[in-house]
């Protein structure tokens, strides 16, 4: 049995276990979906727990992203914004778990139309979440 085979059914058998990508902006210190901004030289996925606490970090969302949790702010004063017609999703293993937390310091802007799913609770610590009207932010 040759090892590449051992691997293939060990990554079949073993659960993904989720990671945690925090925000480095090495990249084009921009873009969520830039692999280099994060820490891990991977942008976050939907088992993912993704960390924003970079003084003065401007974090656009531009395409389809998730994640499992998203924090926002704490050590810095972090903004994400999703631009128009981008879709997300944050969610948590249990919907008891906190899918977004925004610490202080941090804000949220959610542009335009798209949709944000949010399938656990909502935590904000002194932070903002901005949304246009035309914004669907789902708390499920």
């Amino acid at each position: 049995v040759s090892l590449s085979a051992v691997l293939s059914v060990l990554m079949v058998i073993l659960p993904a276990r989720a990671a945690e990508k925090n925000w480095s902006g090495s990249g084009d210190a921009v873009s969520w979906t830039d692999d280099n901004n994060w820490s891990s030289n991977e942008a976050p996925g939907p088992l993912d727990d993704a960390l924003i606490d970079a003084d003065a970090a401007s974090v656009v969302c531009s395409q389809t992203f998730k994640a499992r949790t998203l924090t926002l702010g704490g050590r810095g004063n972090p903004t994400l914004t999703s631009q128009n017609f981008v879709f997300g999703e944050i969610i948590p293993p249990a919907a008891t778990v906190t899918a977004i937390e925004v610490r202080k310091g941090g804000k949220f802007i959610l542009k335009g139309a798209g949709t944000i799913t949010v399938s656990g609770t909502y935590k904000d610590t002194e932070g903002s979440v901005v949304s246009e009207p035309s914004l669907m932010f789902w708390i499920q």
